[in-house]
């Protein structure tokens, strides 16, 4: 992965503040990077799958409502990565 692009991604990844509900017009477009990421670079997903996982429990909150982003971003995982509960 391209350094700025890595740089990106880590910080989507690692503030949690990135996905709160002041954000719900970017939710989508960081989701579909999230995905994007998840798809073409499948083994760093599954290193950074704690975060992922708070990811998708965050969209899935009352007070943010994006479970369609989290759920596309469960689906790319386990498409790619596979069922983490197996491994």
């Amino acid at each position: 992965m391209k350094e700025n692009y890595g740089l990106l991604c880590q910080s989507l990844l690692e503030k949690p503040e990135n996905w709160s509900k002041e954000m719900k017009f970017l939710i989508p477009a960081m989701g579909t990077y999230l995905v994007t990421v998840i798809c073409k670079f499948p083994e760093y997903a599954n290193q950074q799958q704690a975060h992922i996982q708070s990811i998708v429990v965050n969209l899935m909150q009352p007070t943010v409502r994006m479970e369609q982003i989290a759920l596309k971003i469960c689906a790319a995982f386990f498409e790619k990565v596979g069922n983490p509960a197996t491994q």
